[in-house]
C-alpha cells in the first residue's frame, strides 16, 4: 500500500488545497467535485469531505476529520483507493497526473 497511489492522491490534495468550502476540479480528464462541511461530532467541531466524479463513476471518497486539510486528503484519499481497487486508474495514469505536480 501507499508509493505512487499515496503521491497521487497527494498531488490531487495540494490541487485542491486552494479551495475552500467547495469547487470543481478537472482529473485525469474528468470533472470532478470537492466539498467540505462543518460539523459537530461529540460535541467537537469537525468537518466531513467528499470527493467524487459524476459523469465518470459512482465511486465517491468520503472522510470526516478534525481539519478542513485532513477531511480534504482523507476524501481524495479514500477516492484514489476505491479507483484503484476498482481498476479505474492505472499506475501509468497516476504517475502522469503526479508528475504535475512535482
Amino acid at each position: 500500500e501507499g508509493g505512487i497511489w499515496t503521491q497521487l492522491a497527494l498531488a490531487l490534495v495540494k490541487n485542491l488545497a486552494t479551495l475552500w468550502q467547495s469547487g470543481d476540479f478537472q482529473f485525469l480528464g474528468h470533472e470532478c467535485h470537492y466539498r467540505v462541511n462543518p460539523t459537530v461530532k461529540r460535541l467537537k467541531w469537525k468537518y466531513k469531505g467528499k470527493f467524487w466524479c459524476p459523469s465518470w463513476t459512482s465511486i465517491t471518497g468520503r472522510a470526516t476529520k478534525s481539519s478542513r486539510s485532513g477531511a480534504v486528503e482523507h476524501s481524495v484519499r479514500d477516492f484514489v483507493s476505491q479507483a484503484k481497487s476498482s481498476g479505474l486508474i492505472t499506475e501509468k495514469e497516476a504517475q502522469t497526473f503526479i508528475s504535475q505536480y512535482e
